[in-house]
């Protein structure tokens, strides 16, 4: 589940194993000397003309990741881009098999001097101290580079013991909102909360039936979990706390929900929605456009954001949780190019490149500027009638779509404060996410005890985790 804000949102109108690494290393470096490493390739087919040759990993990247990489090839006079492919013709390789491959490929020498991540392929277990290098390092080295330009909470979020070893170029914000009058009126805007109070709100809310839109037990479970796995994986020590009292209650908070989700023939997103019926909605915040297409969807009422709940006394950590873009970047340990790799990386980071990134800019100045281009009403002149310019539509199956010309002041605000306070990042480690839904499903199908099975998730995961930082 790469995009987790699966939530009713508008458009804006056109303009691997590691327990056997060992041996899998002894067979692949027999195939290597054999074979050799694979094959390289670029984007569309361009010569690199004399100029250095910069490797990328990628799983399956975006179209518009390929473009930007084009764009950079035809702008650079220095470095060459050529995407490293892992994929053979017709072949498809899944998340895991793809970070075994790397894995093996970068511990041998015979690696891409670039990663690319996106929310899909992004996990710590490779994006890590083991594998990567520490771009702080790299960026100290730097004199004209002005870490402060960008977002530093940003990059803070992906940090791994005080080291940054992916440097998102644009990201998203995975958050959730809902109605203030179940969520808490005295709560601000974006103020983040803790399970305990999302739980209290959820039992305690006046109209409150379903935690989510999908209430289903298994799938309202998975959005919490996989929101706030950070609160309990350290990817720094290896530590995990899935028995703690947080996670447990979690579980059986879950186990209530019905197991199927149950709609009315004659149901309506926007009134379930706007009744107070549902606590809360999640939301991928990838433009100011996203906050107010949450205003809409709750009918203007009094909105509150507090996003996937925080550990017991982090709520510091703010109400968003950060997700890579579509170019991501880490550069790779035992990389004969590390300056030509760096150099890569910052020509994604100008205010040119910055401008046609997807999603919000690590850039400082050109997220402030397209916050400041939603704010403004432009008009049009039709049929001789001057109006103002339609620039978003929020569209739902089923509802009457509402045009928008602006984003208010308020969404403004509500947007900037949860970028600047989001101190968390989004993993979706999909073989961990597998070991917990087992044991998840079994819970719900055979009534084991909660507390239980959590201890047998912190069993599991804890060695999952320890295989894939030594």
């Amino acid at each position: 589940m790469g995009n987790m804000g699966n939530g009713m949102q508008g458009k804006p109108v056109k303009k691997a194993g590691y327990k056997v690494l060992s041996c899998l290393l002894a067979v692949y470096f027999i195939c290597l000397a054999m074979t050799g490493c694979g094959t390289a390739g670029n984007a569309n087919g361009e010569e690199s003309n004399g100029r250095q040759v910069v490797t990328i990993a990628a799983l399956r990247p975006s179209r518009a990741a390929l473009d930007q990489i084009s764009a950079y090839n035809e702008s650079s006079t220095t470095c060459f881009v050529e995407i490293k492919e892992y994929e053979e013709t017709g072949s498809a390789m899944d998340a895991g098999e793809w970070g075994t491959q790397l894995t093996l490929d970068i511990l041998s020498g015979k690696g891409p001097d670039l990663v690319i991540w996106d929310s899909y392929s992004y996990t710590p277990a490779l994006a890590s101290e083991k594998l990567m290098e520490n771009l702080y390092d790299i960026m100290g080295e730097d004199q004209d580079f002005r870490r402060e330009d960008y977002y530093e909470n940003i990059l803070q979020a992906f940090e791994i013991n005080g080291g940054l070893y992916m440097l998102p170029a644009s990201f998203s914000v995975q958050t959730v909102y809902g109605k203030a009058e179940g969520i808490g009126v005295d709560r601000g805007a974006a103020e983040s909360w803790e399970v305990g109070e999302m739980i209290d709100a959820f039992e305690n809310g006046p109209h409150v039936e379903w935690l989510t839109m999908n209430h289903s037990r298994e799938a309202a479970f998975r959005f919490v979990c996989q929101g706030c796995l950070g609160n309990y994986v350290d990817w720094g020590s290896g530590e995990c706390t899935f028995d703690s009292p947080a996670f447990v209650e979690l579980l059986e908070l879950s186990e209530t929900f019905p197991a199927q989700m149950m709609f009315e023939p004659d149901f309506s997103y926007y009134e379930t929605l706007r009744s107070g019926k549902v606590l809360w909605e999640p939301s991928a915040l990838q433009s100011p456009w996203n906050v107010a297409n949450g205003r809409v969807n709750l009918g203007d009422a009094d909105v509150r954001w507090p996003g996937y709940p925080v550990a017991d006394g982090e709520k510091d950590l703010g109400s968003g949780v950060a997700a890579p873009g579509g170019v991501s970047f880490s550069i790779c340990r035992n990389s004969s190019n590390r300056e030509a790799a760096w150099e890569v990386v910052k020509g994604f980071l100008t205010e040119e490149a910055q401008r046609k990134v997807d999603g919000i800019p690590l850039l400082r100045s050109e997220s402030e500027e397209r916050i400041q281009e939603a704010m403004t009403i432009e008009y049009e002149t039709v049929d001789g009638i001057k109006r103002e310019k339609t620039k978003y539509q929020v569209v739902v199956e089923g509802e009457e779509t509402t045009d928008l010309s602006c984003i208010t002041e308020e969404d403004a605000e509500i947007y900037r404060s949860i970028i600047e306070n989001t101190r968390r990042s989004y993993c979706n480690d999909s073989g961990m996410m597998d070991i917990i839904m087992e044991e998840v499903r079994a819970y719900f199908e055979k009534d084991k005890d909660a507390a239980a099975v959590a201890d047998i998730i912190q069993n599991r995961v804890s060695i999952y985790v320890g295989e894939r930082i030594k």
